[in-house]
Order: structure tokens, then C-alpha cells, then sequence
């Protein structure tokens, strides 16, 4: 196992761990990363943001550490499966930047709030977990933002 580190525009950053079996395709999401980032920017309020490419376990194809602004994508993940992954994540990278989504430490715990209302509880399902306001959004979003860069990419 290896690490590298590749410094984009605007201050984002590209950190990667990967297995000897996960390079090329790592390879491939850090040049996806660096070309779509700009297009993502023109649709996008998500201030700034960092990249952590490497296996992740479980079910989630990314994540977003509000804590960190950090995104971490799938280094398993074909290029239209990532570059759909990505646009789901900045939508929670914009939710937390716009101040849309926040979240405070409260005795211990992590407690979400959703335009100012804070939320209980955590989601017990993947039902329950499609269900919470902001991943209907970031849901809804994906597909055509994805499509839009996608496009963007296409014509240079």
C-alpha cells in the first residue's frame, strides 16, 4: 500500500490510498476529479473541498466529511458511477457551505439540523436513511448535475 498526495486548483486536494489492484482505476477518478471540479463549480456553492480516493467498506459509494470538507469516493467505482457519486456528495459540501445543513456536538453526540431545525435520531434503515431531507435533495440533484458536467466535459 501506497499514498499520494496531488494538489488540484482552487486548493482542493487528491489523497488516495491504493492497493497495486485499484491504481488504474484510482488514476482514472483523480483525472476525473481534476476535470469535472471546475463544471461542478459553475452549478455548485461547496466552497472548499478535499478528495480521499480509496476501498470503502460497506454499501456507500462516497461520503462527505462536513467535519473535514472532505470527500471520499469508492476507488472501486467505474467513471459514470463516480462522476454521480461526486455531484450526490457536493450537494451535502454545498447543504453544509450554504449553512442549509449543520451539525453540532451536543453531550457527546452529533445532532443534524435541516434548514434550522435540528433533527433526532439517526437513520435505523436504508429507507429511513433515503428519507432525510437531505439526501432526498442531494438524490434529486445528482442525476442532472452529473449530466450537465458531463456534457461540459464532452464539448472541450
Amino acid at each position: 500500500m501506497y499514498k499520494s498526495d496531488y494538489k488540484l486548483a482552487d486548493q482542493i486536494s487528491v489523497s488516495y490510498y491504493a492497493y497495486h489492484n485499484h491504481r488504474d482505476t484510482v488514476v482514472v477518478l483523480i483525472g476525473l476529479v481534476k476535470k469535472a471540479l471546475p463544471e461542478f463549480r459553475k452549478l455548485l456553492d461547496f466552497g472548499s473541498v478535499s478528495f480521499r480516493i480509496a476501498p470503502i467498506k460497506g454499501t456507500f459509494d462516497g461520503r462527505f466529511w462536513s467535519t473535514t470538507n472532505t470527500i471520499e469516493l469508492d476507488s472501486r467505482m467505474d467513471w459514470d458511477r463516480a462522476l454521480e457519486t461526486m455531484a450526490h456528495e457536493l450537494v451535502h459540501a454545498e447543504q453544509y457551505h450554504t449553512g442549509k445543513m449543520a451539525q453540532k456536538k451536543v453531550k457527546g453526540r452529533w445532532l443534524r439540523s435541516w434548514n434550522g431545525e435540528y433533527m433526532k435520531g439517526k437513520a435505523s434503515s436504508y429507507e429511513a436513511y433515503r428519507k432525510l431531507p437531505w439526501e432526498i435533495e442531494a438524490y434529486d440533484r445528482q442525476a442532472s448535475l452529473a449530466e450537465a458536467v458531463c456534457s461540459a466535459l464532452e464539448r472541450e
